[in-house]
């Protein structure tokens, strides 16, 4: 989802790839530095240059194997986009593409669209056809669906915006998330597709580091405890309050997985009072027209 940081996972994977580390993240990396063209023109190149310099993967050589490509989209669903992507990617020769984000490199294809002219099938057909011509491996951030940005408590029902088309086109796909009601607590990088890796941990634990010299980097970190379920139910309350978001007792059971009763004796306690559902006996989605759950 949008802010989730996706571009600094993608920079720190990325870099770690160009200077030649063996492991990033605990997953096994190349045994030997890989050329990188990175692809971002939501972000100015002075924006771009900046983050990774203070990336702790930055090294002379690193940096030398690490090629940017900021502020101008290449479109790829225009024969220009795709004639000026051809001409990059045989200039610079890499052993990885990243394009972050899909969305930002399209300009008229419809992303819930399969085929046609206007459709994502096209444009990932493309992609494949360059990653087995220049023999690289291209990764692209993408969006989750509204489902996966509003409820975070769950990857249950979470999915790739878009057609279906854009999750069956590549080989692998994770999901990145973080709590935004809990800074502290580790990122989630979670496997929704994963072809040809065998056995793989159903989610794994990032957490963001930063050195005396303010230099960061992802690293594994240990799953968190599971909070007690009134920990949970308080923790999502007042993430909602600081949003300005109602108060509503059915949908904060539905997300924490709790009874109503304990959502209710947890804002008993808070002092708070949840906002009206409707008639007793309603079912949660009886709401007035102007109850929107958060």
């Amino acid at each position: 989802p949008p802010g989730e940081g996706k571009t600094t996972l993608l920079q720190d994977l990325a870099l770690a790839c160009a200077k030649g580390d063996s492991f990033w993240a605990g997953f096994r990396l190349s045994e030997k530095p890989l050329k990188v063209l990175y692809l971002d023109p939501e972000n100015s190149l002075a924006i771009l240059k900046s983050s990774i310099q203070s990336n702790a993967h930055s090294t002379d050589a690193a940096l030398s194997n690490f090629r940017i490509v900021a502020e101008t989209p290449i479109y790829l669903d225009t024969p220009e986009g795709r004639g000026t992507f051809k001409s990059i990617v045989k200039e610079v020769a890499p052993d990885l593409v990243v394009i972050d984000t899909f969305r930002a490199h399209l300009l008229s294809v419809d992303e819930n669209k399969a085929i046609g002219l206007d459709g994502v099938r096209p444009v990932f057909t493309f992609l494949r056809e360059i990653a087995q011509a220049a023999n690289c491996g291209i990764i692209v951030a993408h969006h989750m669906n509204k489902g996966g940005e509003k409820d975070r408590t769950s990857d249950a029902g979470v999915g790739i915006s878009g057609s279906t088309d854009i999750r069956a086109a590549a080989d692998m796909t994770f999901m990145y998330r973080r709590d935004r009601d809990d800074e502290a607590s580790p990122s989630r990088l979670v496997p929704d597709k994963v072809r040809g890796l065998g056995i793989f941990p159903s989610c794994v634990f990032l957490t963001l580091l930063r050195d005396e010299n303010d230099f960061w980097k992802f690293e594994k970190a240990d799953a968190p405890e599971k909070a007690p379920k009134t920990a949970s139910v308080q923790k999502v309350v007042e993430g909602a309050v600081a949003r300005g978001e109602k108060i509503i007792v059915s949908e904060i059971a539905r997300r924490v997985g709790c009874s109503r009763a304990l959502a209710n004796r947890v804002l008993d306690d808070m002092g708070l009072r949840p906002h009206r559902e409707g008639r007793e006996g309603h079912s949660s989605g009886d709401w007035d027209n102007d109850d929107v759950p958060f």
